[in-house]
């Protein structure tokens, strides 16, 4: 009997201990996600600022004749455009990324909760699924995202493409006019969306940091 009882000490102490590294290892992740966040925040503004500012000499040179500046600017546009589809394509890689820890998440407290269930470990097992309950809304949160981002590239690479096939010309009519500020301004909206949507992540990975910390608190207390 107590080496029965030995055994399940034995085993409870390595449950813990891995549960607690795992903690540990979660916000090591939230911090480097917050950290990436803000400088990608960073870079999405003045990023925004520059298309808004290319837009306005676009529409000053075309209002004022001047073809050749204006499709010059049209060009520079379309350069940040591509630069712009090439780095919601790494989010999204990220974004997927999210989901997959995620799940390794929900799937590591499901494990926890039979390995509870198993010892009749019934206080921590109410714990452990009060954490994948937090976990399994993190997930959701982040599949969420993912969708949200992957819509958006698609939407991008379309303006992207009409954009490509204007050329500012002398002989260019009015409609095609309006659709080169067009397409810049619906192309705009979508950056104004990605940095909502990023500062909403920012504040996601907080809360998830400070969910992991009180994780972190009961495990070293049972």
């Amino acid at each position: 009997m107590k080496h029965l009882l030995l055994i399940a000490l034995v085993a409870s102490s390595f449950a813990l201990e891995a549960q607690v590294s795992r903690n540990v290892m979660e916000k090591q992740s939230d911090r480097k996600q917050i950290k990436s966040g803000r400088e990608q925040l960073e870079r999405d503004q003045k990023e925004l600022e520059n298309m808004r500012v290319w837009l306005d000499d676009y529409m000053t040179h075309y209002k004022n004749k001047d073809v050749k500046q204006a499709e010059t600017v049209r060009r520079q546009i379309a350069g940040a455009m591509e630069r712009e589809v090439a780095q919601a394509k790494r989010k999204l890689g990220m974004d997927r990324a999210e989901v997959a820890e995620s799940k390794s998440e929900v799937r590591s407290e499901t494990r926890e909760i039979r390995q509870d269930q198993r010892g009749e470990r019934v206080v921590a097992e109410a714990r452990n699924r009060a954490d994948r309950r937090d976990d399994q809304r993190d997930l959701n949160d982040d599949k969420q995202d993912r969708n949200k981002q992957k819509t958006r590239l698609m939407e991008m690479e379309r303006i992207m493409a009409d954009l490509k096939a204007l050329k500012v010309s002398e002989n260019m009519t009015r409609e095609k006019e309006g659709m080169v500020k067009g397409h810049v301004v619906q192309f705009v909206k979508l950056m104004e969306e990605d940095i909502i949507e990023t500062k909403q992540e920012i504040r996601e990975d907080r809360g998830e940091l400070m969910e992991d910390k009180k994780e972190t608190r009961e495990d070293r207390r049972r």
